[in-house]
C-alpha cells in the first residue's frame, strides 16, 4: 500500500532562503570614492518603484521675478517666459518697503507685464511676488492650478560576479569585464559603477544580442542628463566669488534644503579654496598650508563641497549643485517576497550554472535609477578652469 504524503508549495520563499542583502557592507565600502551613492544610501533615499518610473516636474513659485527690460513710458517691464508664467492679472509686485505695483496685463508670449506705474524701477530690478491665486466677487473663473509635468526614467540592472572556488577564480566563466577575483573587488566595483551611472548614464532602451537571450536592456538617465534648465557657463572660464553669487541667486530659486551639495572634482575644491583664501588674511603659515573649505555659505544657502573623483577625467571644469531634498535612488522589488532588488548577494552552485563551469560562484545584483524631482532646484556650472574675474 502506497503512502501518500502531502507536499507544501511555497509561493513566497521564507526570509532564510531569500538572497542576502549586503547593503550595509556596500555602504561602508570606500565612501570617499563614491560620495553621491554613499550619501543617498546613508540618508535612506532609496525608493521602490517600477522599471519605468515617473518623475514629477512640479515648478514651485520662486517668490520673485527679475526684470530684463523697462519701458517706463508704457508702464511695462519685460521678464523671462518662465517668470511671466507665475504672474496673473491683479498680482502685486513689490520692489521694496515703499514701492509696489499692480499688474494690469500680462503677455505670456513676450513676457511683457503692464503695471499701474514704474517709479524707481530699472531694467534689472528684482520684484517680489504677492499672492497669485486670489479672486473676489467673480463668476467662478477657472482656478489657477499648476499640474506637474511628468517625465519617465528607467531602472537598470547591475550585476557583478566572483568565484568562491579556486577553479572559478582562475577561469573567467562569463564573457565581458564584470567578473572579479574576490568579493571585496566585486563589491567595490559594483558600488563604483552604480555611482558613476547615477552621474553619467543616458536613458536608453535596447535589446541584448541573441547570445545573451535577446533580453530588453534598460539604462537610466543620470543626473547630468536630467538637469537641463539651470545650466550656466563661467565667463572666460574664470571663477570668482561674484560669479558664484550670481549662479546661486538664479540657480537656487526653487531649492528647499538649506544645505546644498556642491559637487566637483579635486580641481574644483582647489579653486574654491583659492577663492576663499584670497578673501581672508591668514595669521600664520600653518593657516595657509592647511586651508580647507568645508562649507561655503552665501545668500542664506550653505554649500557643502563634495569631491567627485569621476569628474577628474575630462570633467574637472564642471560643478554641479544638487538639492538632496529632491534627489533619490529608485529600485524595484520582488512581487512575491516584496524584497528590494538592492545589493543582493546570491550563490550559484555548479548544478545551477548553465555555463558548465566546475565550481561555485557568487554575484551581487542591484536595480537602480535616478529620480530628480523639481529639476529646476538643481544646476550645472561649467567652465571652471581658473580663478579670476
Amino acid at each position: 500500500m502506497a503512502i501518500v504524503r502531502s507536499q507544501a508549495v511555497m509561493t513566497t520563499p521564507p526570509s532564510g532562503m531569500r538572497p542576502l542583502s549586503i547593503e550595509d557592507k556596500v555602504l561602508k565600502t570606500r565612501p570617499n570614492k563614491t560620495r553621491l551613492l554613499t550619501a543617498l544610501m546613508a540618508l535612506n533615499k532609496v525608493a521602490v518603484d517600477d522599471y519605468k518610473f515617473r518623475i514629477n516636474e512640479q515648478k514651485i513659485d520662486p517668490g520673485y521675478i527679475t526684470c530684463t527690460a523697462l519701458n517706463a513710458g508704457a508702464n511695462q517691464i519685460t521678464v523671462s517666459a518662465a517668470d511671466a508664467a507665475y504672474i496673473r492679472l491683479g498680482t502685486t509686485l513689490r520692489l521694496d518697503h515703499q514701492n509696489a505695483y499692480l499688474v494690469t496685463a500680462v503677455n505670456y508670449s513676450t513676457g511683457v507685464i503692464t503695471l499701474n506705474g514704474t517709479t524707481n524701477l530699472t531694467n534689472s530690478s528684482v520684484l517680489n511676488i504677492g499672492g497669485t491665486g486670489s479672486e473676489e466677487l467673480s463668476l467662478r473663473p477657472a482656478a489657477i492650478s499648476r499640474i506637474p509635468v511628468q517625465i519617465e526614467n528607467f531602472v537598470e540592472t547591475q550585476r557583478d560576479a566572483w568565484g568562491t572556488s579556486r577553479h572559478t577564480q582562475n577561469v573567467r566563466y562569463y564573457g565581458g569585464s564584470r567578473v572579479w577575483q574576490t568579493e571585496d573587488d566585486a563589491t567595490w566595483e559594483h558600488k563604483r559603477s552604480i555611482d558613476r551611472g547615477c552621474w553619467f548614464n543616458v536613458k536608453a532602451e535596447t535589446t541584448q544580442d541573441s547570445g545573451n537571450g535577446s533580453q530588453v536592456l534598460l539604462k537610466t538617465n543620470g543626473i547630468l542628463s536630467l538637469i537641463t534648465t539651470n545650466v550656466y557657463t563661467f565667463g572666460s572660464n574664470l571663477v570668482s566669488m561674484d560669479k558664484i553669487r550670481t549662479n546661486l541667486r538664479i540657480g537656487t530659486r526653487f531649492t528647499m534644503s538649506d544645505r546644498l551639495w556642491l559637487c566637483f572634482g579635486a580641481k574644483g575644491q582647489e579653486l574654491l579654496d583659492k577663492i576663499c583664501y584670497d578673501k581672508t588674511v591668514p595669521q600664520q603659515f600653518n593657516t595657509t598650508a592647511l586651508f580647507d573649505v568645508t562649507t561655503y555659505t552665501i545668500g542664506g544657502k550653505k554649500l557643502v563641497p563634495m569631491i567627485i573623483d569621476h569628474f577628474d577625467n575630462g570633467m574637472d571644469d564642471t560643478w554641479v549643485v544638487l538639492d538632496p531634498e529632491f534627489l533619490e535612488i529608485v529600485t524595484t522589488q520582488d512581487q512575491q517576497s516584496n524584497q528590494r532588488q538592492w545589493m543582493l548577494k546570491r550563490t550559484i552552485k555548479p548544478q545551477d550554472n548553465t555555463n558548465g563551469v566546475d565550481g561555485t560562484i557568487n554575484d551581487i545584483l542591484t536595480d537602480y535609477g535616478v529620480r530628480l524631482h523639481n529639476e529646476m532646484a538643481h544646476s550645472i556650472w561649467d567652465g571652471a578652469q581658473a580663478v579670476g574675474s
